[in-house]
């Protein structure tokens, strides 16, 4: 019993040595000037600026586009499309000044085929049935925009490339089979800047305008799913 007691003691104070000389290794790193040069240099704030630079510059840059959009709503009776261009001017990384430009490609929807088809059928029914439709042209708005979040995107270790996830909003123009129409415009979109002069987007905007019938003025909404690509100059 006493052998294990003395084997006992011998290894509790062998580990009291050990566990002394470390912590006052630990606590001489501090004086260690080749130490401290090493911790400066994975300064974390130093890394996480160089993480945050932004690789592509916009300040002061025109960027030219050319889109097409998918188009939700509008007259019920129509599908549409509509293929356009943007023109913008990055005053800095968050903001920017631009011009959305689209024409509309209209097409009958089935309700309003059907429609048609019946009132040919039957004339004296054909005021009731027979859809009024006032179909847009084209549409021009100048915009806002504001970039508040941005990264970067690792294309399969094979580049890199910026995106900005930005809001925008605006006021323009509806051209329509009616005449013009005061229109506003607010969406948002995701735009990825490939390199220093490639660009693309990918864009949603709600536009509300006023189309006219017989019986007046109606209040009509829009969305656009707008797909871009252009370039920085």
């Amino acid at each position: 019993m006493k052998f294990f007691m003395i084997v006992f003691s011998l290894l509790v104070i062998t580990e009291l040595s050990i566990a002394k000389d470390l912590t006052k290794n630990v606590n001489s790193l501090g004086a260690d000037p080749a130490i401290l040069k090493r911790a400066k240099a994975l300064d974390p704030n130093n890394r996480v600026r160089v993480v945050q630079n932004r690789s592509v510059d916009r300040n002061w840059r025109v960027e030219l586009g050319a889109n097409y959009a998918m188009v939700e709503g509008g007259n019920p009776f129509l599908n549409a499309s509509a293929v356009g261009g943007l023109a913008e001017l990055h005053i800095t990384p968050r903001f920017s000044l631009g011009v959305r430009y689209a024409t509309f490609d209209n097409k009958l929807n089935s309700e309003a085929e059907n429609r048609f088809e019946i009132g040919k059928k039957n004339p004296q029914a054909r005021d009731n049935i027979v859809p009024e439709i006032d179909s847009p042209y084209d549409s021009t708005h100048g915009v806002i925009s504001w970039y508040p979040v941005y990264g970067k995107i690792n294309w399969l270790d094979m580049g890199i490339s910026q995106f900005d996830i930005y809001l925008l909003t605006g006021y323009g123009q509806m051209n329509l089979k009616s005449g013009s129409s005061d229109s506003w415009t607010f969406g948002g979109g995701l735009g990825v800047w490939i390199n220093q002069h490639i660009t693309s987007r990918i864009e949603v905007r709600h536009q509300a305008y006023q189309d006219l019938v017989t019986s007046g003025y109606r209040n009509m909404d829009m969305t656009l799913l707008t797909v871009s690509l252009g370039v920085l100059l």
